[in-house]
């Protein structure tokens, strides 16, 4: 359930926060598909590892995600014509929204808010696409630069 919590949580709360049905409540198959991955991480006993999060393996996944989000969650913002407060938020809680659900769930602090320079990196993220967007800079090319800086940044970090 807690993983479940982590992977959707945040696009359902920039879904709700733009105005629209989260695509988790209208398809099957991205909750067949996580249900998938979480029988398989079982059967391989996944949930046994110590320290997981200090695997590189671990830490270049979610660098790759928390960029990824960052900048889904303010292109979605953008859609749907907000402000750069909006697209900053949606880019933020897209990005972090899952993680924060998750401690909230497990009664800790979330992560974002005690530890490392996580929750700053989508936020710089998602200014930057709304920075770009505001000076009609906003393409595939600009976009994959911002990944490669932002996936960087989070490694170095």
């Amino acid at each position: 359930m807690i993983s479940l919590a982590t992977g959707f949580s945040g696009g359902i709360i920039r879904d709700l926060v733009v105005g629209r049905t989260p695509f988790l409540f209208t398809e099957f198959y991205p909750s067949f598909f996580a249900l998938i991955v979480i029988a398989l991480l079982f059967f391989v006993k996944f949930h046994k590892n110590e320290n997981v999060q200090e695997k590189k393996l671990f830490i270049i996944s979610d660098s790759i995600g928390l960029v990824s989000y960052s900048l889904m969650g303010a292109l979605v913002a953008i859609e749907h014509s907000l402000n750069g407060f909006g697209i900053i938020f949606a880019g933020m809680i897209t990005a972090v929204g899952g993680s924060i659900v998750r401690d909230v769930l497990l009664n800790k602090v979330p992560y974002v808010m005690r530890k490392d320079f996580y929750g700053t990196i989508a936020i710089v993220l998602a200014s930057c696409v709304y920075l770009l967007h505001l000076v009609d800079m906003l393409n595939h090319y600009t976009l994959l630069t911002l990944m490669a800086l932002g996936v960087g940044i989070r490694l170095y970090a």
